[in-house]
C-alpha cells in the first residue's frame, strides 16, 4: 500500500510541473524506491521463515532477543547467540555426529524423530550384536544405567536428555544425535558415564554434550577425555553457583584442550545466579534462563541452568565443524571464545568475557 500512494504521488507531481526528460528521471527513482521497499519486506518475511523452520517462537529469547517479556521479564536487545545471520546466509553445513551423555530421549518427538542416529551395522531386534562392539540390538543407542537398549523408559526419568537433545537440534537442524544413555532422572555415576562417552566416540561422535557434572574426579573418565582430542567435549560448569577458579566439578573442570566449560546467562546479560563461573574455570557463558524447551510428548516448559546452556554450544560447535570439517577441537574452541559477545559485567566470569556468539565466531573461521 506504502508503494503503490508512492507511485501516485510522483506520478501526481509529473503530469502538474515536470516535463519530458524529468519525468525519466522521476521513473527511475520510483522504481529504485520500490525495489528498496521492496528488498525489505522480503527480508523481513525471510527472517520470519528462518525462526518457523527452526521452530523457533518469540520466547526463545536465546536465539532472538528483541526485548521481549518472557515469563513478566523483559529481556535486553541483543543479548542473544546471534545465529539468525547464519540461518538468513543458508551457510551451507554438513551432518555431524553429537552424542548426548544424559538421560534418555523421546525418539518419537516432532524434532527428535528426524534426528537420531541409527546403527546401520547392526539389525534390529535380531537378539545378536551384529556389529561386535558388545552392545545387543543397539540400533538407536544404549542405556547403561539398565543395560539394555532402551533409550526411552518413561516421561519422569528421560525428560532432561530429551530437551537438551531438542536444543541442539533447534539450533543446528543438520545434526544427528546418538543417545547414550546413564542417567535414571537424577541419578547415575561417573563410571556408567564414561563408558556412555566412550560408546558415542566409537559412534562417531565428534562432538560430546555433559550437561551434569560430578564433584569427584574419575580417573578413567579424565584419561578418556586426554586421550580423545579429536573429540570436543562442551560440558557444564554446574549449578551450585562455585568459582572454578578455586573448586572444581568435573568434566567441565579437566584442564584439556578439548574441553570447553559453558556457564550461563539470563535475557538481561548477567550471570545466572546459581551457574558456575571463573574466569579461567569457566570458558563462554550462553542462554541459560527462562529458556522455552520441548520435552517428551511435545510438552512444552522452562527451565533455568548451565545444562540448557550447554546445549547451545554444543549447537553451535556442530554448526562450526559443519561449515569446515577439518577442524580440530582446539579450534572450535578457540574461535567459540574469541567470538563471544563482550559485556563489561562478565569481564571476569568466564575466560571469553561474554555470551556466545554463532555468527561472529564462524566469521573468525574465514
Amino acid at each position: 500500500m506504502i508503494i503503490y500512494e508512492i507511485v501516485l504521488v510522483f506520478l501526481f507531481l509529473e503530469d502538474e510541473f515536470l516535463k519530458s526528460k524529468k519525468k525519466i528521471i522521476i521513473g527511475i527513482v520510483c522504481i529504485i524506491v520500490i525495489i528498496v521497499l521492496g528488498s525489505v519486506a522480503f527480508r523481513n518475511i525471510s527472517y520470519t521463515n528462518s525462526l518457523k523452520s527452526h521452530y523457533v517462537s518469540r520466547l526463545d529469547w536465546a536465539y532472538n532477543n528483541k526485548g521481549q517479556k518472557v515469563k513478566g521479564v523483559s529481556g535486553t536487545k541483543g543479548i542473544d547467540i546471534d545465529i539468525i545471520p547464519f540461518w538468513q546466509k543458508k551457510l551451507d553445513t554438513n551432518s555431524v555426529l553429537v552424542g548426548v551423555i544424559d538421560t534418555g530421549e523421546y525418539k518419537k518427538g516432532k524434532l527428535l524423530k528426524n534426528h537420531i542416529w541409527s546403527n546401520k551395522r547392526e539389525k534390529a531386534n535380531d537378539g545378536k550384536d551384529n556389529d561386535k562392539n558388545g552392545y545387543i540390538d543397539d540400533q538407536y543407542g544404549w542405556d547403561f544405567y539398565n543395560n539394555d537398549n532402551t533409550i526411552y523408559d518413561n516421561y519422569l526419568y528421560d525428560y532432561h536428555g530429551t530437551y537438551i537433545a531438542n536444543e541442539i537440534i533447534k539450533t543446528n537442524p543438520k545434526v544427528q544425535i546418538i543417545v547414550s544413555k546413564f542417567m535414571k532422572g537424577t541419578k547415575g555415576d561417573a563410571l556408567d558415564a564414561t563408558k556412555a562417552i566412550n560408546y558415542a566416540i566409537n559412534s562417531g561422535a565428534r562432538i560430546i554434550n555433559c550437561s551434569w557434572d560430578f564433584y569427584k574426579d574419575e580417573p578413567k573418565m579424565r584419561q578418556l577425555i586426554h586421550d580423545n582430542q579429536n573429540v570436543l567435549f562442551v560440558c557444564a560448569a554446574g549449578n551450585s553457583n562455585l568459582n572454578l577458579d578455586k573448586e572444581d566439578i568435573f568434566p567441565a573442570s579437566y584442564d584439556e584442550d578439548n574441553v570447553i566449560s559453558v556457564g550461563a546467562v539470563n535475557s538481561q546479560g548477567k550471570l545466572y545466579e546459581y551457574g558456575g563461573y571463573g574466569k579461567n574455570g569457566v570458558d563462554i557463558l550462553a542462554p541459560g534462563e527462562n529458556i522455552n524447551i520441548l520435552l517428551p510428548e511435545n510438552d512444552k516448559e522452562y527451565v533455568d541452568g548451565t545444562s540448557i546452556a550447554t546445549s547451545y554450544v554444543s549447537g553451535a560447535a556442530s554448526l562450526l565443524l559443519g561449515a569446515k570439517p577439518d577442524l580440530k577441537p582446539y579450534e572450535i574452541k578457540k574461535v567459540i571464545i574469541n567470538g563471544a559477545k563482550k559485556e563489561t559485567g562478565l569481564r571476569n566470569k568466564c575466560k571469553s568475557g561474554g555470551i556466545l556468539d554463532i555468527y561472529a565466531s564462524y566469521l573468525l573461521l574465514k
